[in-house]
């Protein structure tokens, strides 16, 4: 999996959303994505950060797309987005893009997801990711 592990994935209200978080924050870990991946395994997610736009190409299977505001909290998503497209979420305030499998139910619009590590919790976007969230 490209990028780098970030912990699990939790709603506000602590329901565990995704198991395994990556996270692709560089450029080219960012470009390069998913593509020539074989597939994304169930409950696992990789978040594009910063990303406010998404390519599928050289993509081998689709994925729903969650875009994310400032603050993290769910501001569009996409279902089933297939291989080769290209996708500009309608909403202006997007900062990052979180890729999940198809069969990874789509968050309602203005959930907030937080980020879960052995140190603790933290906001999903924070730039201080070792403060522990209060």
């Amino acid at each position: 999996m490209i990028g780098s592990f970030a912990g699990s994935l939790l709603t506000e209200e602590g329901t565990l959303y995704l198991e395994n978080l990556y996270v692709a924050d560089t450029w080219w870990t960012r470009f390069r994505g998913l593509q020539f991946q074989q597939e994304l395994p169930e409950k696992t997610g990789l978040l594009l950060n910063p990303c406010s736009s998404v390519h599928t190409c050289f993509m081998g299977f689709p994925l729903n797309l969650i875009f994310l505001d400032q603050q993290g909290s769910v501001a569009e998503c996409r279902e089933d987005v297939r291989p080769w497209r290209f996708v500009l979420p309608k909403c202006r305030n997007i900062v990052a893009t979180l890729e999940v499998p198809i069969s990874q139910p789509l968050p309602a619009i203005g959930t907030r997801l937080l980020l879960e590590r052995p140190s603790g919790r933290g906001l999903l976007l924070d730039r201080h990711p070792d403060k522990p969230l209060k």
